[in-house]
């Protein structure tokens, strides 16, 4: 019987007709499309990019990740609930979130008298300029409405008056860090004051306001230095160490993970990476629930003539 060579010719058909109807056109398989990147990501991204163009390596290495895996179930699910049909409230994030559980997050540091006795706050400051660098810390301070304060050098504020006089127009407190950035305890009283008396007129000269407060180079200090100073002494609690890693990534790090409400940070805005940091730090501070004040602000005064501050107020 021939039953056996009928039945191997018509499965081999049918196999030649099944591969001819894969190999078509309209029976391609689809391809996956691949997930759109965040668009607020991207936004966000794109936004600083084109203002601070400076943070752009920054920016890039900072860890997204997390949000970006948060943004893409969020599209998922409003996307099924689309399908079925039901509509998905659209949440809008505010200028300032705050629950009874949680601490205020900021987007702008908020603006006006502030009290740090009852609120968190940090003073930044940043020291031996001014510098070219410090036009980029002060654009990032201006993109969020951040206030600090800048102990600039007097040789520094010879060479570069017209940048001296921005952080003024701009609203920041202007601090004594001597001529030099010589030792302090390493001078003559006559020395000392020779230091701060010609730092006081260069920077008067360039901005037309007088500093009231000091801050000793190297944080080199003793109660005859304070003294002799004629003026409140300012030190840190926290050091964000970028004089020496000099890295961006080290700095904002640092900082974050060390501050605590009523610090007084320890930047130079003589480093480039400082520049590149103070985006970063500025957006995770307020993120945070962080005021960013100035050192009269966190003191809660100007500071008395031969004390040392190294903090300052806390709820």
């Amino acid at each position: 019987m021939r039953i056996l060579p009928l039945i191997t010719r018509t499965v081999a058909a049918a196999a030649v007709t099944l591969l001819a109807l894969l190999a078509a056109p309209g029976h391609t398989a689809p391809i996956a499309a691949k997930p759109a990147p965040s668009s607020s990501a991207a936004i966000w991204s794109q936004a600083v990019n084109e203002r601070t163009g400076y943070m752009r390596q920054a920016v890039a290495s900072y860890p997204w990740a997390e949000q970006s895996e948060q943004l893409r179930r969020h599209s998922e699910d409003a996307d099924h609930e689309a399908a079925d049909g039901t509509e998905q409230e659209v949440e809008v994030p505010p200028e300032r979130i705050s629950t009874p559980d949680t601490e205020p997050i900021f987007v702008t540091n908020p603006a006006g008298p502030v009290n740090c006795a009852e609120v968190r706050c940090v003073a930044l400051t940043f020291d031996d300029g001014p510098v070219p660098n410090t036009r980029k810390v002060l654009a990032a301070l201006s993109e969020v409405g951040a206030r600090a304060s800048f102990f600039m050098t007097g040789q520094m504020a010879t060479a570069h008056p017209e940048i001296a006089a921005e952080v003024a127009a701009a609203g920041h407190e202007l601090g004594n860090h001597g001529w030099s950035h010589t030792d302090f305890t390493e001078l003559s009283e006559g020395e000392l004051r020779s230091e701060l008396s010609r730092t006081a007129v260069a920077i008067e000269s360039a901005t037309g306001w007088q500093p009231s407060m000091a801050r000793p180079p190297y944080g080199s200090l003793t109660s005859q230095v304070s003294q002799a100073a004629e003026g409140p002494m300012i030190m840190w609690s926290t050091d964000s160490r970028d004089w020496q890693h000099r890295s961006a990534a080290h700095t904002h790090q640092q900082v974050i993970d060390t501050v605590e409400p009523g610090a007084i940070v320890l930047l130079h805005d003589l480093e480039a990476s400082t520049a590149e940091a103070t985006p970063l730090i500025l957006r995770d501070l307020l993120a945070k629930g962080y005021h960013v004040v100035t050192v009269s602000e966190i003191l809660g005064h100007s500071g008395e003539p031969g004390q040392v501050y190294s903090s300052g107020l806390r709820p």
